[in-house]
């Protein structure tokens, strides 16, 4: 019996394989992201229907009170139940934003030292905009695609972080409170918001913001976070195959 005998390895294999396991430590990291938000949306729906049939039981236990008794027996159930619907997954995704944008800045920093283009001694104090400014010398054009996205996520991170979930507004215009917001309220149908007019129609684009106010808030979703993982992964496969284009190719 004859054995086939064994193609050696050469140095495109080689590269090849490195921008594989570049890109699959990326992407896993990204896809573990996705999966932790699986696992709190899946459990705070667990948690709600625990409120919800722990709520049943205690009204059903107390038939005999009037209506205005079991609404009063009720109120800490609803108080729970707001907490598990509203507030807990603000506080989660609004972290997540945050956390998926380091995440994002950090891997392309690691990119430029990888591709030559930034010196380890030299990564303190280097942002996005160097990350891109860096990658592009190796390739013009990189960021063609993505660049007005990651722009405008790098703003609402720093907004989240710096300012917190609530929007400035006021009820006249000024130089600072420029976006006119009608609102379905009762008794204050428009108002003055101070906000970046691009980042604002991102956020209405994308259902991040509550209008009905005020206070009108930032409120991250489980699809939006969701929609990010994605945005990463194609980042991130575009950016490796088309620097690892670049550095097989003969001079």
């Amino acid at each position: 019996m004859f054995m086939t005998k064994r193609r050696r390895s050469t140095p495109e294999d080689h590269k090849r394989t490195i921008t594989r396991i570049r890109l699959e430590i990326v992407t896993s990291e990204l896809e573990r992201m996705d999966r932790y938000l699986k696992v709190f949306e899946a459990s705070l729906e667990d948690e709600k229907k625990q409120i919800g049939e722990a709520h049943d039981r205690v009204i059903k236990s107390f038939k005999s009170l009037s209506e205005d008794e079991q609404a009063m027996l009720g109120e800490p159930f609803l108080d729970d139940y707001w907490e598990a619907s509203e507030k807990f997954p603000q506080l989660l995704l609004i972290s997540f934003v945050i956390a998926w944008y380091a995440f994002v800045e950090q891997n392309l920093l690691n990119l430029c030292q990888r591709v030559g283009v930034l010196e380890p001694k030299e990564r303190k104090n280097k942002y996005l905009d160097d990350a891109r400014r860096l990658l592009e010398t190796k390739k013009k054009g990189l960021f063609a695609k993505s660049w007005n996205k990651l722009k405008l996520i790098q703003q609402l991170r720093n907004y989240l972080v710096h300012e917190g979930r609530e929007i400035l507004w006021s009820f006249t215009k000024s130089q600072d409170y420029k976006i006119l917001c009608r609102m379905s309220v009762t008794g204050l149908s428009e108002v003055y918001l101070r906000f970046d007019p691009n980042l604002f129609q991102y956020l209405k684009r994308n259902g991040l913001i509550d209008l009905s106010g005020p206070p009108f808030e930032i409120q991250p979703t489980f699809e939006y976070c969701s929609d990010l993982i994605d945005f990463g992964v194609e980042l991130f496969t575009h950016l490796i195959n088309e620097l690892s284009a670049i550095s097989s190719s003969p001079s």
